[in-house]
């Protein structure tokens, strides 16, 4: 019997690019599958699709492995698999000191960021560095309000060598409190007459 038989071809090919992201940057899909009608796809984490050409990005750190099933008329089947990389950076950082009651001081940074190739700090007396592990010196220069304290705040923004970033900024990171210091000789406000005299004179404070 003629065409009794119909043999139909369906073959799933796709491709993602780049295989390395970062998060929530949009994962570029070619969908090259030939004699689909319908497509499934599963993302690995959760999430899916019908769409022939879908549009994905990923919001966590990993490694995922997309499925999609290309359907004939839900009589014939074919699976691919690819796997993506999110990019696992994460900026961190310690200071070698939170509080500092004497001026001027010196702290030290430490980068505790993972899979950080560049560094971009921001400090709260206002300088800048590209370095990893940086030295920053608080001196007088700043402004101190009238219980002459301040707080510093410190950002790292850190990049991979994917082009990938992550920033962590901490509010009132650094606390300065210089004490103020207050003394009058031999308690004045009593014993005002007794300031002056002749030397040998010998005041307590």
């Amino acid at each position: 019997k003629p065409d009794f038989i119909h043999l139909k071809e369906l073959s799933a090919d796709i491709k993602v690019n780049p295989e390395n992201i970062c998060r929530n940057q949009d994962l570029n899909i070619t969908n090259n599958t030939i004699g689909s009608t319908s497509s499934i796809w599963d993302f690995g984490d959760g999430s899916g699709s019908s769409d022939f050409n879908p549009i994905k990005s990923y919001s966590q750190l990993g490694k995922y492995t997309i499925s999609y099933i290309a359907s004939y008329n839900s009589i014939c089947y074919d699976t691919i698999f690819k796997e993506v990389q999110v990019d696992s950076i994460k900026a961190d950082f310690v200071a070698s000191s939170n509080y500092v009651c004497q001026l001027p001081y010196e702290i030290a940074y430490v980068d505790k960021s993972v899979h950080a190739v560049s560094w971009n700090w921001k400090f709260g007396n206002g300088t800048v560095s590209p370095e990893q592990n940086p030295l920053v010196t608080i001196d007088r220069s700043l402004l101190l309000d009238k219980t002459n304290s301040l707080y510093l705040s410190d950002t790292l923004i850190v990049t991979s060598e994917f082009g990938c970033s992550d920033e962590i900024h901490i509010d009132s990171n650094i606390h300065i409190s210089v004490p103020i210091v207050y003394f009058t000789p031999n308690n004045s406000i009593i014993y005002s007459d007794e300031i002056g005299g002749c030397a040998p004179l010998t005041i307590n404070f």
